[in-house]
């Protein structure tokens, strides 16, 4: 699981997170219901609760739970703005750098140039570009707003010029290219071809 544009870290935290609570929601259940349907052989039928009885009243209890309720407001803190403070865009080093000089590419600006290009090679109302990190590939995303009644070879000839200029400037594979179609009234739907490799 990954919000969108979420940082890989933010996105890693994520999935560990729901993982980690998934499983223990699922392992309370089975064992739950195993208690109830008496398939746990010795397991008391009531719960005696006298020992948390005391454990709650002891003195250094009220500490202890404030401790732990400052670290989750911290943690969910944290996570908050994780996720809601956008990834900067991503800077790759192209393959001709060496000893002699670097040669690096802001794709935020590759981004912005490309959006406006596609907006007037392809017959789309509006188009935006995004980048983003998929697994371990970083991604220049469009995302096109299109009339249902576009001409389809017209789409797929701007979409493969697009896709062709991005595979000449980065041959290498530094980045990749995603083409998002969508007619506004419904969710963006991928354009499966072309895509760069």
């Amino acid at each position: 699981m990954r919000p969108l544009n979420a940082r890989p870290g933010v996105a890693a935290a994520n999935r560990i997170v729901v993982a980690v609570v998934g499983a223990l929601l699922v392992a309370t259940a089975v064992v739950a219901w195993f208690w109830h349907a008496d398939y746990l052989g010795s397991a008391p039928r009531t719960l005696d609760l006298a020992s948390t009885r005391d454990v709650v009243e002891a003195a250094w209890f009220g500490w202890a739970a404030g401790a732990a309720g400052l670290v989750l407001v911290a943690a969910g803190a944290w996570w908050l703005v994780a996720n809601a403070t956008p990834p900067s865009a991503p800077t790759v080093r192209l393959a001709g750098s060496g000893s002699s000089g670097r040669l690096d590419v802001d794709l935020g600006s590759v981004a912005s140039a490309i959006a406006p290009r596609f907006e007037r090679a392809a017959p789309v109302r509006s188009a935006r570009a995004v980048t983003r990190r998929a697994r371990r590939d970083n991604v220049v995303e469009v995302r096109a707003v299109i009339d249902p009644r576009a001409d389809a070879t017209a789409l797929h000839t701007a979409a493969g010029g697009l896709a062709a200029e991005l595979a000449h400037a980065f041959p290498d594979g530094e980045a990749k290219g995603r083409i998002l179609l969508g007619t506004g009234r419904t969710r963006l739907a991928r354009d499966r071809t072309p895509r760069v490799r």
